[in-house]
């Protein structure tokens, strides 16, 4: 019963050491994608990276700070409704 509940424990914690090793990754796929210009794709490995380790604040942090500046960059509707307005 004792190397049962070892083995359990074992495989559960090489699986969380998978799962973390891949949320890095993917973190670090997003930071390169932010650092190209390419902000969806990096909001996407973020949002990935999250799903992965959502316990990471760092993860989280980065995601929502995209997010705003994704939100807050002028698109051309806006600016058309601002030139309109002039």
């Amino acid at each position: 019963m004792r190397v049962i509940c070892a083995m359990l424990l074992l495989v559960g914690s090489l699986a969380a050491a998978s799962a973390s090793a891949d949320a890095s990754r993917l973190f670090q796929d997003g930071e390169s994608a932010e650092r190209s210009g390419d902000v969806v794709r990096a909001y996407l490995l973020y949002s990935q990276a999250v799903a992965h380790d959502p316990y990471n604040l760092e993860y989280h942090r980065r995601r929502e700070l995209l997010r705003l500046r994704m939100a807050l960059q002028p698109t051309p509707r806006r600016a058309a409704k601002r030139l309109a307005r002039r």
